[in-house]
């Protein structure tokens, strides 16, 4: 039975095939005067900002209370703003170092998850969990094919005991359906569901060929192809026809239906109501929360976000006078590539926040020497990009939105700046950049040669001597056991804007 028919039968064929393939279109007067909400959705790193850490950063603390604290600030900014619907990191544990995720541990991951749940209610905010689904390149890093106990461990099991929060909305999910074992999945993560519960799979982006399967199975889509519904609705209403005349057969229209190749009008009829219980059950209820602003939030999240592998005692720091070196001193990295990049106002490097700190860096003319260098290197680098998009050639500019500025690492360090740097404790920053457009190579996974030489003269030369490792995700760390001298280790990750 259709809840919200009487919303339906004001509604078009055209309506329903384009607010079910493009939610964004609910924002049209005319969908609001029927009473149809529209929603604000936004991804929590979108909320990070130049505040707080990234959730996946944030995960490295270990300590859901304060990704709890963290995570009231980030929904009381959103709930000022008007966001209906936040997607927030589901806890599916690491499967493809390749990919970021909360945990290799999905309790871990789960407890984080759950913590931005629970924050999320406070502020009347809905939550849409990320990542329900084994990609293709999961598979090929598994290599296997998913089976019941896989799906179990890796999917099913760690969503069951967050779903039935009651700010958790819906699920995004993939859109290859028989790869990920949809059906199974679907049916093993609703059984958990009490009678009054409702769960709404979404695709952020669909293809055509998909758009149809996905809506005739119970799913929704972001985004999908309108073209594609709307013809697979005529089909079946001709295909209807020619069976009247005697010209088709039931059966050749349930073969295009399972194909995805034809909807009927009651399926799209469901999947539009099916929308719209998402939209009403989603849309942010008004709160006032009591809860109190920590005016330390910020700075213990992006402590907590850090995560010492090693230390001898040479932490925290004996000296005011620090040498600094690495590519990541200067150039800090942020976050990611392409669509995770932002352009922000301003992003402090370790150099200046261990300036601000009040430490004395005696390495200023490598450091500058880096900047130099960094700044000539990406000058080469756009250069040589715009003298390939003279081409009209749609490969070459495939190509180019492939490519990203690579980090140099540095001239050598000499005796001189050692001499120079008057103190017996070294920072060496290692920095990787990736993200969209921006894939690591094998052999960016660990030191290079030059960067092996940078820390071997480092710690010849220095007392006590501190590696920091600027990078997103996995890192080989092997050359601790291969370098002796190195009397601390620190995963800084990417703190975000």
């Amino acid at each position: 039975m259709l809840k919200y028919l009487n919303i339906i039968e004001q509604l078009s064929d055209s309506d329903k095939v384009h607010i079910l393939c493009d939610i964004d279109l609910l924002s049209d007067r005319k969908y609001r005067v029927m009473g149809i909400p529209a929603l604000h959705i936004a991804s929590l790193d979108q909320f990070c900002g130049e505040d707080l850490p990234t959730a996946v950063a944030m995960s490295n603390s270990w300590d859901s209370s304060m990704v709890e604290n963290a995570a009231n600030h980030l929904f009381r900014s959103m709930a000022e703003q008007g966001v209906d619907i936040a997607i927030v990191p589901g806890p599916k544990p690491k499967i493809n170092p390749c990919r970021s995720a909360l945990s290799e541990d999905s309790l871990l991951a789960g407890a984080m998850t759950a913590a931005y749940l629970r924050a999320a209610a406070q502020f009347g905010v809905s939550v849409v969990l990320d990542d329900f689904y084994i990609r293709p390149d999961e598979l090929l890093w598994l290599d296997t094919q998913p089976d019941e106990r896989m799906l179990r461990e890796q999917l099913t099991q760690p969503y069951q005991s967050l779903i039935s929060a009651p700010a958790c909305k819906g699920v995004l999910t993939a859109t290859d359906l028989e790869q990920t074992g949809w059906e199974q999945v679907n049916a093993q993560l609703r059984s958990t569901l009490t009678q009054d519960q409702e769960l709404f799979f979404l695709c952020p982006k669909v293809s055509s060929r998909e758009t149809v399967r996905l809506l005739s199975h119970g799913g929704l889509c972001l985004q999908g192809s309108s073209v594609a519904l709307e013809a697979a609705l005529e089909r079946y209403k001709q295909l209807e026809t020619r069976i009247a005349h005697g010209d088709a057969t039931a059966e050749e229209l349930a073969q295009e239906v399972a194909l995805g190749k034809a909807i009927s009008p009651d399926a799209v009829n469901e999947a539009t109501d099916r929308l719209l219980r998402f939209l009403f059950a989603a849309k942010r209820k008004p709160t006032v929360s009591t809860l109190p602003v920590d005016p330390q939030v910020f700075e213990k999240a992006h402590a907590a976000s850090m995560v010492l592998l090693k230390n001898d005692g040479t932490l925290p720091l004996k000296t005011n006078k620090v040498a600094l070196y690495g590519p990541g001193a200067s150039m800090t990295i942020k976050g990611g590539t392409g669509s995770g990049e932002v352009n922000e106002r301003h992003s402090i490097s370790i150099w200046e926040g261990m300036k601000k700190a009040g430490c004395d860096i005696t390495t200023e003319s490598w450091l500058s020497d880096y900047q130099k260098d960094y700044a000539d290197g990406l000058a080469q680098f756009e250069k040589r990009i715009s003298d390939s998009l003279k081409s009209l050639d749609i490969a070459t500019y495939m190509n180019l939105f492939l490519q990203s500025y690579s980090y140099p690492f540095g001239r050598p360090i000499t005796t001189e700046d050692v001499e120079n740097s008057d103190t017996d404790t070294c920072i060496y920053v290692v920095a990787r950049q990736s993200g969209e457009g921006h894939d690591r190579k094998l052999e960016e996974f660990m030191l290079s040669e030059e960067e092996r030489e940078h820390i071997r003269f480092c710690t010849s030369h220095y007392e006590k001597t501190i590696v920091v490792l600027n990078v997103g995700s996995s890192f080989d760390v092997c050359f601790m056991d291969e370098i002796p001298g190195i009397n601390a280790l620190i995963y800084f990750c990417q703190q975000g804007s």
